[in-house]
């Protein structure tokens, strides 16, 4: 009995009889003197009745030997039937239904993604999943976040007809400053405005050390070459960091989250000697990349005050997994975009890395029709 079909018909049939808001616009376009006001509503809610009389007695003023009908069909067709007189009532009084839709409704959900660095600043991105019902073609629906840094407004048309269609539910977002706070407004012709806080207090602008501090970074050296090149921004979190001044005495730290550590220690106790250990194991099983430029292995010794006491660490799970994929490019005669065998022979093909043996547990992976000729075959990461 309880089927989603019958509680999705139920809902929705309940929505537009209790929808006292929009039965109150539609009383306003009625009768503009305020002192009618309850009569007209009075009046909207005995035509909505009328129409579900409709509704019931055609359901009951089947002959016996009609087909039988489940519940969630009856109330199908009496929505339907509800539906339609409402919106033959608002054309008869003159009301577009796409500037007043008394069935609309609009609802967005929320999510702040993590922190993030750029621009010079902390960022997070708010991603909003917009939903709505009743709502027409060529409807729009506003999403609103005043104080976003690129663009506060953002506007979503339905068109069922579209390439691909644009229906319920969609996604747009906006980025905002890490520590935030303000009012998500989502509206839609006839229905209500949906709001919604968005709060975000967060800070993940780098570590900067002070002009007499010894810091640096435990990089990700993605190309292991010892070298920080301008895309190696990550870091390795939670390593420590211990100096060891000229008079024995010792000062410790750990990187934070983006690799980064400060020591503070008196210019007149340089030189130092600096160690750098529990460096996570999946990083090369703990041990550092080649030394270069910007790596001067785990022990390292400076004379007065630096910035750049850096190492280089490497991840090879960056690159691969334990057992993965291998794509090849197959050949083939005849041409794959007419029709003929050529058109669904593999073009590429896929199997584990770990498999030996004559075709074991090759998969196709697509067929000349979908990508003609490939020639050579190349991986990004970014995309997959």
């Amino acid at each position: 009995m309880h089927s989603p079909k019958i509680t999705h018909i139920v809902r929705s049939m309940f929505k537009s009889l209790n929808g006292l808001k929009a039965k109150d616009r539609l009383a306003t376009r009625i009768v503009s003197n305020g002192g009618k006001r309850r009569l007209a509503v009075s009046l909207i809610a005995m035509i909505l009745v009328g129409i579900s009389f409709v509704a019931l007695s055609g359901y009951y003023g089947k002959t016996a030997s009609a087909a039988p009908r489940t519940t969630a069909d009856f109330l199908s067709e009496s929505y339907s039937r509800l539906y339609k007189g409402m919106n033959q009532l608002m054309s008869l009084l003159g009301v577009s239904k796409s500037s007043t839709n008394l069935f609309s409704t609009v609802s967005a959900v929320p999510t702040i993604s993590g922190c993030y660095y750029s621009g010079g600043q902390s960022r997070a991105t708010v991603s909003v999943e917009v939903s709505w019902t009743g709502l027409s073609n060529g409807d729009d629906i506003t999403v609103s976040l005043p104080g976003a840094l690129n663009g506060t407004s953002r506007t979503i048309t339905q068109d069922t007809g579209s390439n691909p269609p644009i229906v319920t539910p969609q996604v747009v977002a906006f980025e905002i400053p890490a520590t935030f706070s303000a009012t998500l407004t989502t509206s839609a012709p006839g229905a209500s405005n949906d709001t919604d806080s968005v709060v975000s207090s967060s800070s993940c602008a780098p570590l900067v050390c002070g002009a007499n501090d010894l810091g640096g970074t435990v990089f990700n050296d993605y190309n292991a070459d010892g070298v920080k090149q301008a895309g190696e921004t990550n870091g390795a979190a939670n390593v420590t960091v211990t100096a060891f001044d000229k008079n024995g005495l010792t000062y410790v730290t750990t990187t934070n989250s983006a690799g980064r550590y400060c020591l503070t220690i008196p210019v007149a106790d340089y030189p130092v000697r600096v160690e750098f250990t529990t460096i996570p194991s999946e990083f090369s099983g703990g041990f550092t990349t080649t030394q270069g430029t910007d790596n001067g292995s785990s022990v390292q010794f400076y004379a007065a005050p630096d910035s750049s006491a850096d190492i280089g660490v490497n991840n090879s799970a960056d690159y691969c997994q334990v057992n993965p994929k291998v794509l090849l490019p197959c050949f083939f005669f005849g041409d794959p975009l007419a029709s003929g065998d050529a058109a669904t022979e593999p073009s590429m093909v896929r199997f584990d890395y770990s498999n030996d043996g004559v075709e074991v547990g090759v998969e196709k992976f697509a067929v000349a029709s979908e990508t003609g000729p490939i020639w050579g075959i190349a991986y990004k990461k970014t995309t997959g």
